[in-house]
């Protein structure tokens, strides 16, 4: 009987090892371009907007204004079904935000400098959430 002497034992663990590393790349696109990184159409700004005092949706008509440094803007629409309503916008946008929040009867709330960037393996978008407490007039 012929015994080997150099063991080939660690060669389907080493080949295991790369296959997983290959799967872990390609996946996140590193090799394709592609794989499973793509946007999911997720909101870069999501703002809650509150009475200050009753924590509850103010019942009057909401704008909430979403605007960037780069100079896109846009109104920001509701999310259907959120209690209390909040409203989302700048999809798949990064970049240093502004919100300009008006409601009738309340004062309008301004908040700047809200960063949205991305991350992770596959630089998914970071959204911001914001809540806007709105005070009476």
């Amino acid at each position: 009987m012929c015994h080997n002497r150099f063991a080939v034992k660690p060669l389907p663990k080493l080949i295991g090892a790369l296959s997983v590393a290959i799967l872990y790349l390609n996946a996140c696109g590193s090799f394709t371009g592609g794989g499973d990184c793509v946007d999911v159409g997720r909101a870069a700004v999501v703002v809650t907007v509150v009475d200050s005092l009753t924590n509850q949706t103010p019942a009057v008509a909401i704008s909430v204004t979403i605007s960037s440094d780069s100079g896109y803007s846009e109104v920001a629409q509701p999310v259907v079904g959120s209690n209390p309503r909040r409203y989302a916008g700048a999809i798949e946008r990064t970049g240093n935000f502004s919100i300009e929040v008006s409601a009738e009867g309340y004062r309008t709330f301004r908040k700047s400098n809200v960063q949205v960037g991305r991350g992770g393996a596959c630089r998914t978008l970071q959204s911001s959430e914001v809540t806007a407490k709105m005070q009476v007039q």
